[in-house]
């Protein structure tokens, strides 16, 4: 693997010195129409042949120059709007049903009542604090948390789901009590702990002064007894579970009985799992916990338990803006607490028709065989790399949007959640929801095309493609709003470009440093350099743009992306000639309003520079001069013309 990208990485700096000199034909120097920057927009609509994203995009660019209200605003940020909007929308609307729909609008009154939360502040809280303080042994510890462990387990832990040796594996973190102060800027040395903060929130939690003083000095012992103190591991099975970082319910038993009672009250115990290997853990923190786990020790797992229980409270009080005021925003309700089945479930359900879904998983299949017809037409690609690329594609996996947690019932939540008086006690159980949706898949075998927990909001209008796992998304936020879907055009122009790109990740610079399996590399050391040197006269070509005056498209950066939108394109086009009466002008302006962006000249340095993908106006303009099917649907654009490109400069790999 390091052999290929040293080769990968010589290749790129030998052609793009060969190119430096390279005189480009096109999109060279200060662009025509800088259509992202402020101020810079004609008074007249230019036509194809000057700049297809100007000509596109004509009346949003002038509405934006009337505007001006923010540095960068594009599409995707205005999808993610709208979005909130609806979301909002759904969360006050009777009419609406459902059992998810029901779960939300449950919720959302309860975190919307600002001033019921702000009136009672910490009050909810109370009953449970006063069982803690009254706790005087282990034993009566263990009991408080075995019953409710919605409120005191997560003060100890968290859990996610990650993989291991193609099982679901419930991973298992414990919680820092003690934050961290931010470094100073510039400074790279160990953060100070916020011990001051600590006891603050000790004493909102009803400790006294020396009370909450005490409980810090104690917890700072214990955190550096732990962080100082090697692990002397004195049995076979704490030496084991080290060494394989997974654990059985019945091992941690036997290891450390109350992260056993935690994982049960937490509801992160699957019936019938008591064997299964299901448990990412570090058995010295086990062994540590369990060290710690004594009647000595009582008051420093109190507080600790009690600074968990503020953080999970602090969560769901109401917040104050910079003026003072009480803030709820929707982003707040749906990211901090709300388990995604029940968002992404209500909102897909309400304002994604069926039938839109069903077209989003048929096009995946349509443009997978578009891609499986270029392969198999390559005339580069050696006959060993083809069968392997092959390969690859028939592995890669589409995510799939809805049911996003399988057979999961949110019935049983429902029929808790509606004699909820409070947001706390609410919260409290859609953290328990989360562990038993956790649960249900633990100890399962791993099926990819499962979105669970990948990290990527469904909401969003964005994709993804996975290198690891060779499987890639589209937020359903690109299949809710600001898109014309109504014809096969424009269907295919937007969601259909945005999807190609994603799946072709598989198959560009980074995607081509792994084959089917993920073991090596996916080409021959042959079709490699010319895979890289086809990348580099593209990246070139783009370093040849400038945005600014002495500023280049940086294609050396942006060459992944690059590739990805020219291969979203020429799938699509080659779908288009299946079509008869195919209206390519519909097509060409839904994919330039999907990549619809403006910006303020400030900016573009900095995006130039860092961000993967090239600048929007480029992915337009640069993408769609490389394909004969724009010229022969402007035939404005001639030679001489800014888009125009001559023939032997229009590249492609895929």
């Amino acid at each position: 693997m390091k052999r290929i990208i040293s080769i990968l990485l010589t290749l790129c700096l030998l052609t793009a010195c060969a190119l430096a000199g390279a005189e480009g034909k096109t999109l060279q120097g200060k662009p025509w129409v800088n259509s992202n920057l402020y101020g810079q927009w004609p008074d007249e609509r230019p036509g194809p042949e000057d700049g297809y994203d100007m000509y596109a995009n004509y009346e949003y660019y002038r509405e934006a120059l009337a505007r001006q209200d923010s540095d960068t605003y594009s599409r995707h940020l205005k999808s993610e709007d709208v979005v909130q909007e609806q979301f909002h929308a759904l969360c006050e609307d009777p009419e609406k049903t459902g059992t998810e729909v029901e779960i939300l609008q449950i919720l959302y009154r309860l975190y919307m009542d600002t001033e019921k939360r702000e009136q009672d502040g910490l009050a909810p809280l109370q009953p449970y604090l006063d069982r803690l303080k009254a706790v005087r042994t282990l034993d009566e510890l263990t009991a408080l948390i075995r019953e409710d462990g919605w409120m005191y387990g997560p003060a100890f832990f968290t859990a996610d789901l990650s993989r291991m040796d193609g099982k679901y594996t419930v991973g298992i973190y414990y919680n820092e009590c003690i934050e961290y102060l931010p470094l100073e800027e510039g400074d790279t040395g160990i953060p100070d702990k916020d011990t001051e903060g600590a006891k603050a929130k000790l004493r909102l939690m009803g400790y006294g002064e020396e009370e909450a003083a005490e409980a810090v000095e104690k917890i700072l012992a214990m955190i550096d007894l732990t962080e100082t103190t090697v692990i002397d591991f004195e049995t076979d099975l704490e030496r084991d579970v080290q060494a394989r970082g997974i654990a059985s319910l019945s091992e941690i038993r036997e290891l450390c009985p109350p992260v056993a009672v935690m994982i049960m009250a937490q509801g992160l115990a699957r019936e019938g799992a008591e064997e299964d290997r299901i448990y990412g853990v570090v058995a010295s923190e086990l062994v540590g916990f369990r060290n710690l786990s004594r009647e000595e020790n009582l008051d420093f797992l109190k507080a600790v338990i009690t600074l968990g229980m503020y953080e999970e409270a602090k969560a769901v009080l109401p917040k104050s803006g910079e003026d003072g005021e009480t803030e709820a925003s929707m982003d707040g309700f749906k990211n901090r607490f709300l388990p995604e089945v029940i968002t992404s479930q209500a909102y897909l359900r309400s304002y994604v028709p069926q039938e839109l879904l069903d077209t989003y998983y048929s096009l995946v299949d349509e443009y997978k065989e578009a891609m499986r017809i270029r392969f198999e037409q390559s005339t580069w690609l050696s006959e060993e790399a083809k069968k392997e690329t092959l390969r690859k594609l028939d592995n890669l996996l589409a995510c799939r949007l809805d049911y996003t947690y399988g057979d999961i019932d949110c019935g049983p939540l429902l029929e808790k959640l509606r004699s909820c008086e409070t947001l706390l006690e609410a919260n409290g159980l859609c953290v328990q929801f989360d562990r038993e949706c956790v649960a249900h898949f633990a100890g399962l075998d791993y099926v990819r095309e499962n979105r669970f927990r990948s990290g990527h909001t469904l909401l969003a209008s964005e994709g993804k493609y996975s290198t690891g796992t060779n499987m890639f998304y589209l937020g359903g936020g690109s299949l809710a709003v600001d898109c014309d879907y109504t014809s096969r055009e424009t269907l295919l122009g937007s969601l259909g470009v945005h999807l190609a790109h994603e799946l072709s990740h598989g198959f560009d610079t980074t995607g081509a440093q792994y084959n089917a399996d993920m073991t090596g590399p996916l080409f021959t050391e042959e079709d490699q350099q010319i895979f890289i040197g086809k990348a580099t006269a593209i990246a070139q070509q783009v370093s040849n743009i400038q945005p600014l005056d002495g500023l280049d498209g940086n294609g050396t950066k942006k060459i992944g992306e690059v590739l990805a939108d020219l291969t979203g394109m020429s799938l699509t086009l080659d779908l288009a000639k299946k079509d008869e009466n195919f209206d390519y002008d519909a097509m060409f302006r839904a994919f330039a309003w999907f990549f619809l962006n403006y910006y303020s000249e400030d900016v573009i340095p900095l995006d130039v520079e860092e961000n993967p993908h090239p600048l929007p106006y480029i992915r337009i303009n640069f993408t769609v001069q490389h394909f004969d099917e724009f010229y022969q649907t402007y035939p404005s654009v001639t030679e001489g013309k800014p888009m125009y490109l001559a023939p032997e400069d229009r590249l492609l790999i895929w």
